[in-house]
């Protein structure tokens, strides 16, 4: 089976199933009519003419939307599936995929964190027993002038706790707010996927065959069908274009890429984010850099947290720690940048040309085929 067959196919039998009772539906009322004596039969016969050409109408749109749900699906095919599959799968990765994701950047970020909360506790507390130790030491030699107390405002305590609090104050409300987001936009795909084209635009079709009643139930129908569309179509589209150009910002031109053409000639000049994630933390065979003002890093985080309790070189990732929390938090700034660049940022352009369409469309719907089935409908 095609891998776009579901995603055009599925919904038909119900957009299908509205137009054969319309059809019914019409038939019923111009027999009716025809055992109605006076001006109320020309009336209904009036009415079913118009039902008529709505309904006539409503199938020209389906057949439409097949067209155009193939095409869509044509677009994405060669990405991994219709626009809802690779959508989703995008969506999930960020949420929870294995290189940079929001919820291992949370890990990453709450780690670090502790790790230096607990580097600033030693400080703290190191200094001052060692303090108050020099402060006996001199007191018993008679040098008790010497002041040997730190101000507790300064020192590498203060350092690596504010580190630590860029992490936790900082960096964290932001990566969580970026995973609620992505959440809500993964939950919303799903019943878009589910509902737009078999619960939503019957029920426009249903409208547009009622519109006869008068109100604004074709300007309601009309309504309706533009955000059936912007939810099946452009919707996960959006999201398909969010993937395809940051692929494409973030790949530099190569042999390879260059004949393609899918690579960006600058994107050499780019600081790519170093993969920090919780089974780094277990590993001592992780490594990577960041390239800073032309100056490569090395990060290596080691196994801090290695099975082994005692490790023999334990001391020596603690150092390590201590030395290069800058190049840690340099790093994890620009991998929380491009996530909430990915999640925030590019969900709010997702969710302008949605809603822009939707309103676009059902103007256009009011204006143009309004005007074609009052003209049809008054032969």
């Amino acid at each position: 089976m095609d891998a776009c067959t579901g995603y055009v196919t599925s919904w038909n039998i119900y957009a299908y199933l509205v137009i054969i009772l319309s059809f019914l539906a019409i038939a019923i009322l111009y027999a009716i009519s025809n055992y109605i004596p006076g001006s109320t039969r020309q009336k209904l016969k009036s009415v079913a003419k118009a039902e008529l050409v709505q309904t006539f109408i409503s199938l020209f749109i389906i057949i439409v939307l097949i067209a155009v749900t193939q095409l869509a699906c044509n677009i994405t095919l060669t990405n991994g599936g219709d626009p809802f599959t690779f959508s989703e799968n995008y969506i999930n990765n960020l949420l929870s995929g294995t290189q940079d994701s929001g919820l291992q950047l949370m890990t990453s970020l709450f780690s670090y964190g502790y790790i230096y909360t607990i580097i600033s506790g030693i400080f703290d507390y190191g200094g001052k027993i060692i303090s108050a130790y020099l402060a006996g030491l001199a007191g018993d030699l008679g040098i008790g002038f010497v002041s040997v107390t730190p101000d507790p405002g300064y020192g590498p305590g203060m350092y690596y706790g504010a580190v630590s609090t860029i992490m936790f104050d900082f960096f964290s409300p932001f990566v969580l707010m970026g995973v609620a987001l992505l959440f809500v936009q993964y939950i919303a795909l799903i019943v878009s996927h589910a509902t737009a084209f078999t619960i939503i635009l019957p029920i426009a079709l249903i409208l547009r065959a009622l519109a006869f009643t008068g109100g604004n139930l074709k300007k309601a129908a009309n309504a309706t069908i533009a955000i059936a569309l912007a939810l099946y179509i452009v919707y996960p589209l959006t999201i398909v274009f969010n993937a395809n150009a940051f692929n494409w910002i973030t790949t530099p031109c190569t042999a390879a890429t260059s004949a393609s053409g899918n690579c960006n000639p600058s994107a050499v000049y780019l600081s790519e984010p170093t993969t920090l994630y919780s089974n780094s933390y277990f590993s001592s065979s992780v490594s990577g850099s960041l390239n800073l003002a032309g100056q490569t890093v090395n990060v290596n985080p080691g196994s801090f947290f290695s099975s082994n309790l005692f490790p023999s070189n334990q001391l020596g990732n603690l150092f390590y720690f201590m030395t290069n929390a800058t190049a840690v938090l340099a790093i994890l700034i620009v991998a929380v940048s491009t996530f909430l660049f990915k999640a925030i940022f590019m969900l709010a352009i997702d969710l302008t040309i949605s809603l822009s369409f939707a309103m676009g469309l059902s103007n256009a719907l009011d204006s143009g085929i309004g005007g074609a089935s009052t003209f049809w409908s008054s032969l």
